[in-house]
């Protein structure tokens, strides 16, 4: 569906993680603007926030923080994630 890559956002002088997806086929793009409508309402401590979002040469994008502590799968391999389940 979209791609991350690590980009260097020169007007606000940070590295970001770049998420993008081609604005096809439509679904696709419904799935990515749910994603990035979902995370910009959610304020947790262990969820990223978003810096900006938009489109630019047919692909929809958002920016988030560069976090530097390798991959998701290398954290997590031989620990479990502690969830707290909300009511």
């Amino acid at each position: 569906m979209s791609g991350v890559y690590f980009a260097y956002d020169a007007r606000e002088r940070r590295e970001v993680a770049l998420k993008v997806v081609d604005m096809e086929p439509d679904d696709c793009v419904q799935r990515f603007q749910r994603e990035a409508d979902a995370l910009c309402l959610l304020k947790r401590e262990h969820i990223l926030l978003i810096f900006d979002a938009g489109e630019r040469d047919g692909r929809l994008y958002f920016t988030m923080p560069y976090l530097q502590h390798g991959s998701l799968r290398e954290r997590l391999t031989g620990s479990s994630l502690d969830i707290e389940v909300m009511e």
